[in-house]
């Protein structure tokens, strides 16, 4: 077993843990009697979901590191942590019949939106500090944070934003997943 291999044992387990919340949680919402469902609630819920099997997929980028230290490893687990419990603030833990899922969400989406801003920073300073990447391709990752820091920050936020921010987020991923298709490529 290569030392890629045997790190990315664990993290298949924590990104399957994730994945394995949001299935539950749509399961558990479907089961239910009269859940209300939000259109931007969902967006998210897909968001997270992609950026589960994105986390995945990308990871394998790492498989030509030769060796690992803890530290950097630690450091690496943070981002599938941070999705994890992303996936697991998308739905609520103990289900009501007639659920709300719109107010579910605006009674949570700080938490969410404070978890998206960690996964940038995080993403930023991997991609930075661990994979060399440039700052110029960190511009989306900036916007991420540029778009949620001063919403969370706000006392009230209109139910509007928050459509726009979500489909604005979505939009995103679905362009980014556009441009990056040719390079999503798992070779030997």
């Amino acid at each position: 077993m290569s030392p890629f291999e045997y790190v990315a044992v664990l993290v298949s387990i924590i990104l399957g843990l994730g994945i394995t919340q949001i299935i539950t949680g749509l399961a558990d919402a479907l089961h239910q009697k009269n859940v209300r469902f939000y259109w931007p609630h969902v967006l998210w819920v897909l968001l997270v979901f992609i950026l589960h099997v994105h986390e995945w997929w990308i990871f394998y980028e790492m498989r030509t590191n030769t060796s690992w230290q803890l530290g950097q490893f630690l450091f690496t687990l943070l981002y599938p942590i941070n999705l994890f419990v992303l996936a697991r603030l998308l739905f609520p833990i103990n289900w009501a019949e007639g659920h709300n899922l719109k107010a579910f969400y605006l009674q949570h989406f700080r938490k969410l939106y404070w978890g998206f801003i960690s996964l940038a920073a995080l993403s930023i300073v991997t991609n930075l500090a661990i994979l060399g990447d440039p700052l110029l391709e960190q511009v989306n990752k900036l916007f991420i944070l540029v778009l949620l820091l001063p919403t969370v920050l706000r006392q009230s936020v209109p139910e509007r934003v928050h459509q726009i921010i979500v489909s604005v987020l979505f939009v995103l991923m679905l362009v980014s997943l556009v441009f990056t298709w040719n390079e999503l490529v798992i070779k030997a």
